[in-house]
Formats: C-alpha cells, structure tokens, sequence
C-alpha cells in the first residue's frame, strides 16, 4: 500500500482530504501503461467485424452497422447472454463502447426494440427481445470512434490493428 505522508492538520479542514486525492492521482500515474490493456476477441470480418475486449466483469466493444443477432451471437461466445426473438434481428446496429455493463450495451444495442432481460445470481443470463417499438423509425448511428481508435484504447500502446 502506498502511503502519503502530508500531514492533514497542517492544512485548512475544507482541504482535508485533498492529500488522499492527490495519492490516487500519483498512484494511477505510477501503473504501468500496459496495465489496462485486454486481449481483443474478434469475430467477423469485412463489414461484419466485431471487437470484444473482456475487463473484470465490464465490456468494451466495437462494432458498426452490424446486424444484431450477429453481435448477440458473439457476446454468447464470450459467456454472454443467450437470447430469443419473435422476428429476425438483423437491423444493423452501432455499438462503440468501453468498461460497460452488459446491461448498457444491450440497452445501446436494441434501442427502439421492446425487450425484457431474465437475470440469475445477478447476472443477465437471456435476452428475450418481443418486437420493434411501434411507431419508432430507426436510422443506424454513425461510430463514436473509429475503430483504430477504439483499439489504441483498448490496447493501451496504439498497435491495435
């Protein structure tokens, strides 16, 4: 453990905890680069690519204008959710994301889709994805970021090609 020695008292009490602060700040800067960086899972290719980086429960994830069930499909592979859906999903979505719950990226994933998420122990465990919300036109998001971009982050070095 790390510790500051910046004696509290010797500072006005509005500042009391600006030394614990400042030693989280020196110790995220002392961590090596590459401390962050996951090993990218790719599936697909071309058009169909997608990019999964798996950290401590938390997804990053890249991938654009893909068809849903493609996305579910590969999230499966990884120890994801199963899922099940009345029609076809195979609108293409837009997902760059990094460290989110799996609950954020499905929410991003099946925007304008009525769906319900069963859980056990905590966990999403199925998707059960009911229908397009009546009414709601859809247009596929562009990328936050590009792909490249995307994986210099993940990688933590900028070699993520």
């Amino acid at each position: 453990m790390i510790g500051c020695r910046w004696a509290p008292r010797e500072l006005p009490a509005r500042y009391a905890a600006v030394p614990a602060v400042w030693c989280a700040v020196l110790v995220l800067l002392l961590l090596p680069a590459g401390a962050s960086a996951a090993e990218i899972h790719r599936f697909g290719a071309g058009d169909q690519r997608v990019e999964v980086a798996l950290h401590d429960g938390l997804i990053s994830i890249y991938a654009a204008k893909v068809p849903a069930d493609v996305v579910l499909d590969d999230l499966r592979e990884l120890g994801g959710p199963t899922y099940s859906s009345i029609e076809p999903l195979t609108r293409p979505v837009t997902v760059t994301m990094h460290r989110a719950t799996m609950e954020a990226v499905l929410r991003k994933m099946l925007v304008g889709y009525n769906y319900a998420l069963h859980y056990r122990n905590g966990r999403v465990v199925h998707v059960r994805v009911l229908m397009p919300v009546p009414g709601m036109g859809y247009k596929v998001p562009p990328p936050v970021e590009t792909r490249s971009h995307w994986l210099e982050v993940e990688t933590g070095d900028g070699e993520g090609g």
